[in-house]
C-alpha cells in the first residue's frame, strides 16, 4: 500500500484511518482479530494500555506486535523479543523501522504449528478447521511437535494404549492426515511407541 509523504503520524486515529495495513503492520480492532491472524507474517498494531487484553492474546500466541502509547501513559514494564512500542506523534520512518525489526525477529524464530482454541490448526500462515474430536487428538501432538507422543498419552483422544485401534482409529487418523496435509504437516506412526507430528518439506496451498 502506498504511504503518504507526510513525515509525522500525529495520532493513533490518524494511523488507523490512513493505513489499515501499514507496510507489514496491520491495525486490529479487538482480541478476536488478533486470534484470526495467528502466525501470519504481519505485525499487529495495538493501543496501549487500552487494548491490553489483545496484547496479552498476541503474546500468548507469539504474534509480533507494535504498541502505540499515546499521551502520558506508561509503556509496559516488561518486554519480549516480539514486542516494540512507540509514542505518537512519531516519524513515519521510525514506525516502519520498528515494524521491519519485529518482522525480522519473528522470521528468525522456529516455525511450529499452533491451536487457537477455536478448532483451528495453524501452520506457516495457513489454517484448517478440525472437528472437536480431531482437535483433541492432535493437541498433544502439537504440544510435542516433532517428538514421539506415546500411545498412552493419546488414550483419552481415542487411541488404544497398545497402539492405534485396528479400524475406527485408523480411519480417523487417515482422515486427519489428509486434512492437515495441505498445511505441510504429517502424522507419522513410530511403531511400537506412538505418533509424531512433523513438517513435510514443502507446505501446501493456502486453505483459509
Amino acid at each position: 500500500m502506498a504511504i503518504r509523504t507526510r513525515e509525522q503520524i500525529e495520532s493513533f486515529q490518524t494511523l488507523n484511518r490512513e493505513i489499515a495495513v501499514f507496510g507489514s503492520g496491520r491495525r486490529l480492532e479487538d482480541e478476536a482479530d488478533v486470534r484470526a491472524l495467528l502466525q501470519e507474517p504481519v505485525v499487529v498494531v495495538l493501543r496501549w494500555p487500552a487494548e491490553a487484553d489483545a496484547v496479552e492474546a498476541a503474546r500468548e500466541h507469539g504474534q509480533p506486535r507494535l504498541l502505540v502509547v499515546e499521551g502520558d501513559d506508561d509503556p509496559p514494564a516488561h518486554w519480549e523479543r516480539l514486542e516494540e512500542w512507540i509514542r505518537l506523534p512519531a516519524d513515519r520512518r521510525d514506525v516502519q523501522a520498528r515494524i521491519a525489526g519485529l518482522r525480522r525477529r519473528a522470521a528468525e524464530l522456529p516455525v511450529r504449528p499452533s491451536l487457537d482454541g477455536y478448532d483451528r490448526l495453524i501452520f506457516r500462515h495457513h489454517w484448517v478447521a478440525l472437528t472437536p474430536s480431531d482437535y483433541k487428538l492432535i493437541e498433544p501432538l502439537v504440544e510435542h511437535f516433532d517428538e514421539v507422543v506415546p500411545y498412552e498419552r493419546l488414550v483419552g483422544a481415542g487411541v488404544d494404549g497398545d497402539g492405534p485401534a485396528p479400524v475406527a482409529t485408523r480411519v480417523r487418523l487417515t482422515r486427519l492426515r489428509r486434512r492437515i496435509a495441505p498445511l505441510g504437516l504429517e502424522i507419522r506412526t513410530v511403531r511400537p511407541h506412538g505418533l509424531a507430528l512433523t513438517a513435510t518439506r514443502v507446505a501446501g496451498p493456502d486453505r483459509n
